[in-house]
């Protein structure tokens, strides 16, 4: 049998399948009678089918992710928040002694793995069904949310990394950094001098500008990863999926984040600024646009570009740094187009 760690993530899902179930059934209640692996990501996930058809996500975080036990609990919180002032967000199923998230070790699996159960949301992603109507509620989505994040009052014990730098993942302060290797310490076909300068042009301008905004702001919880796969939506409700990548930051930072996946990843022929326009009613509905100046939230998406890239180079998984490439051409083309708006509106 390979080892663990040099499995493909279906292959490691599989591995877990036996423990996902038992897990389930003896920390839950919850007897699957099918469990399927649902997502290629980071964490493993399935979805569990009961005899009376009732669904649950389970989610799995390995011990080589970078958030830990008080990470996971943290972002619970915030989702609990989020579902009392009534966001749509995933309901949160405690296990059988009260607890919110169980942390597991099992056999021939290595380190410790943070698991959490969600109901199931009855609902399509948004980037399957991506119209102006949709758009419209995904705006005043993103809103509530900030509107959310600034009444929040953190509980004891709650701590998750700052977005005070275009790299929160790797603050070394989080025992579980993520490396930074953006230049130096990648293959050099990765970054080629002409791609190199337009990077580090990027990462001084939009680290200038977050640096300014902490200095002179109060940071909040922000989702940090609002893209159409990660709002699930129907006729009558809209939610809001999978926050463990959220930070402490501002609303516009999030804003930056979230319309990075506006171009080149939902196939679309409506133009971007279409698109932007409508999202933004939807966002001022609620609340007022959050950028300050033109071109500032072109910074923030550029900051998050950055740091996707850092994610897929420093990544140990040999799937995501064979995506690398792909990621870093267009990551270059879009950074380009973000520097053209704000140098041209500096």
């Amino acid at each position: 049998m390979k080892p663990f760690e040099t499995l493909t993530h279906l292959g490691r899902g599989r591995q877990l399948r036996p423990y996902a179930i038992k897990l389930l059934k003896d920390r839950f209640g919850i007897q699957a009678v099918t469990l399927q692996q649902v997502a290629e990501s980071v964490n493993i996930v399935f979805r569990a089918v009961t005899q009376d058809q009732k669904r649950c996500v389970l989610r799995l975080t390995p011990p080589g992710h970078f958030h830990d036990r008080c990470d996971v609990d943290s972002e619970i919180a915030w989702i609990d928040s989020l579902c009392q002032a009534g966001i749509g967000v995933p309901h949160v199923i405690q296990a059988r002694n009260g607890e919110t998230v169980i942390s597991m070790r099992w056999d021939g699996i290595p380190g410790q793995w943070h698991c959490v159960v969600f109901e199931w949301i009855q609902a399509r992603e948004l980037a399957t069904c991506w119209r102006d109507a949709n758009i419209y509620r995904y705006g005043q989505l993103l809103a509530q949310l900030h509107v959310a994040g600034a009444r929040f009052t953190p509980p004891k014990g709650f701590r998750v990394r700052s977005a005070a730098t275009v790299f929160p993942h790797c603050d070394p302060a989080f025992e579980k950094a993520e490396p930074f290797v953006l230049f130096d310490k990648i293959p050099k076909d990765l970054v080629p001098p002409a791609r190199r300068k337009l990077f580090e042009r990027a990462l001084d301008l939009a680290q200038g500008e977050i640096s300014r905004l902490f200095e002179s702001g109060t940071p909040q919880p922000i989702h940090n990863d609002l893209h159409p796969w990660n709002v699930m939506i129907n006729r009558f409700e809209i939610f809001a999926i999978d926050f463990e990548n959220m930070l402490m930051g501002f609303p516009v930072q999030d804003v930056g984040t979230t319309l990075n996946y506006f171009r080149n990843y939902v196939k679309d022929e409506m133009p971007y600024e279409d698109r932007l326009a409508v999202f933004r009613k939807g966002y001022e509905s609620v609340r007022p646009w959050p950028e300050e100046f033109p071109g500032q939230v072109q910074l923030m998406s550029a900051s998050h570009r950055l740091m996707l890239c850092n994610f897929y180079a420093a990544h140990r998984d040999p799937e995501y740094r064979e995506f690398a490439t792909i990621v870093f051409k267009r990551v270059e083309a879009r950074i380009k187009e973000d520097l053209a708006v704000v140098e041209m509106r500096c």
